[in-house]
C-alpha cells in the first residue's frame, strides 16, 4: 500500500519537480520513501513520473528470509535485496 499528501499546489495547471514522502506499508512493515517526481497538470489530468531511481529494499520490509530462500530455491550465489522500481501515474478529472 502506498500512502501520500500532496503539498499544496502540486495539482494547480503546470510542470512542478518536487519530492514527495511516500509511505511504503508491505508485509507488516512501513517505511516513508522520499521520491523526486515531475507532476505535469493539465485541464482534465495529471501525470506523476519519478525523476530519479527508486529503490526498494526488502531488509526494509522484513523479507530477508523469502529472499535468501528464493536464492537457494533458484540455486543462484546472490540475490540482490534492492531493486529498483518505476512508475508513471496518470490520472483523469
Amino acid at each position: 500500500v502506498l500512502t501520500v499528501a500532496l503539498p499544496d499546489g502540486a495539482t494547480d495547471a503546470g510542470h512542478r519537480a518536487i519530492q514527495l514522502d511516500v509511505k511504503v506499508s508491505m508485509n507488516g512493515q512501513e517505511k516513508t520513501l522520499q521520491v523526486p517526481v515531475l507532476i505535469s497538470v493539465g485541464d482534465k489530468s495529471m501525470l506523476v513520473s519519478p525523476t530519479d531511481m527508486v529503490l526498494v529494499d526488502a531488509a526494509d520490509f522484513g523479507m530477508l528470509d523469502g529472499v535468501a530462500k528464493l536464492k537457494d530455491l533458484a540455486k543462484l550465489a546472490h540475490i540482490p535485496t534492492a531493486v529498483p522500481v518505476s512508475f508513471r501515474l496518470a490520472f483523469s478529472r
